[in-house]
């Protein structure tokens, strides 16, 4: 199978699982019941969710560039401002929505050629960053039981798949990886041949990655890197209940700061499913969280889901459609002043 059928595939899949997911978190819906709920919503609190939510994505620019500072010095290289970095993060998350983990692809590619440097190296720090975000979600989750008490014991079985064993599927997840091994061994021919492709092509882009990933060692503001994740995160808490108070439903069903910090962690969860944007997966999870920890109606639930991830759609969409604008111009600037300098 050529890449570029199975990347093809790969986001046919997505979409195919996006819209189950979508089917089976809004079925029961009335569309009028979510017009209503919209049209009577208090739109005072929009302004300060929109700054705070792009305040978090500035300090996650901002800490992008702290790693890019970890990089080894190049010759050619050059630093990246946070305006920069944030214009190609917001640009990635926009093309996310279309195809998902392209996004990475575009920012990564955007910056290695402002920063001069290689995609591989530069790509390594974009790993790092989720890297930093999982550790992240792993020590929320963690305050999570802590928080919620009891009531968790409900959701035990919402990320279980019913009638499966684990070790089954991890068996045939180490299956797959030994068969993939085998496989590549043959096709690719001995890794440890100077001329073998492996050598000629792989090895250079892991050296390369391997750089970008160390960055957190050599980075000289570590303290900025655990200040700006720490705040990224209490920053989409606030977004998450600011949400409940604009729709009206944080008095009626006693949800506190606390209670949109928990929430968002486990809404996180269905973010990480391979589909566009999150969708489908994050309204299916958000919905039985909030119905079933909470006592919110199926209704309200459902609207907020459906309002929370379209609201951040429709801004990430115009956010990153002016920054990818920003960008291109930047090059096509640059291109006519290198090819204008020699004269």
């Amino acid at each position: 199978m050529s890449p570029r059928l199975r990347s093809l595939l790969t986001q046919i899949g997505g979409f195919v699982l996006a819209a189950v997911l979508l089917w089976l978190a809004l079925r029961g819906l009335h569309w009028g019941e979510l017009r209503q709920a919209l049209q009577t919503a208090q739109y005072s609190w929009l302004p300060l969710l929109i700054v705070i939510l792009l305040l978090s994505h500035v300090l996650r620019a901002w800490r992008w560039t702290m790693l890019l500072d970890g990089l080894a010095e190049a010759p050619e290289a050059r630093r990246v401002g946070t305006p920069f970095a944030f214009a190609a993060l917001m640009a990635g998350y926009m093309v996310n929505y279309g195809a998902p983990r392209l996004g990475e692809v575009v920012r990564t590619t955007a910056v290695a050629r402002e920063a001069r440097r290689p995609f591989s190296t530069v790509l390594g720090t974009v790993v790092l960053e989720r890297l930093l975000d999982v550790g992240m979600l792993a020590l929320g989750l963690l305050t999570v039981p802590l928080l919620l008490g009891g009531r968790l014991r409900v959701l035990t079985g919402l990320f279980a798949a019913p009638g499966t064993d684990g070790l089954v599927w991890l068996g045939v997840g180490l299956l797959g990886v030994i068969l993939a091994v085998l496989v590549g061994r043959r096709v690719m021919g001995p890794l440890s041949s100077e001329t073998s492709w492996w050598s000629r092509r792989v090895r250079p882009l892991l050296h390369s990655f391997r750089a970008g990933l160390a960055t957190v060692a050599t980075s000289p503001h570590r303290g900025g890197l655990v200040f700006s994740t720490l705040t990224i995160w209490v920053l989409y808490a606030f977004v998450a209940w600011l949400q409940f108070k604009l729709l009206g439903s944080a008095a009626p069903y006693g949800i506190s700061l606390v209670d949109g910090w928990c929430i968002m962690l486990i809404g996180a969860i269905g973010m990480v499913v391979p589909t566009p944007g999150g969708a489908g997966s994050y309204h299916y999870v958000t919905i039985q969280t909030l119905s079933l920890l909470y006592g919110m109606t199926l209704v309200d639930a459902q609207v907020y889901a459906v309002f929370a991830h379209g609201a951040q759609l429709v801004l990430y969409a115009i956010t990153g459609a002016l920054c990818l604008i920003a960008i291109v111009r930047r090059n096509r600037s640059q291109g006519r002043t290198a090819v204008q300098a020699p004269s």
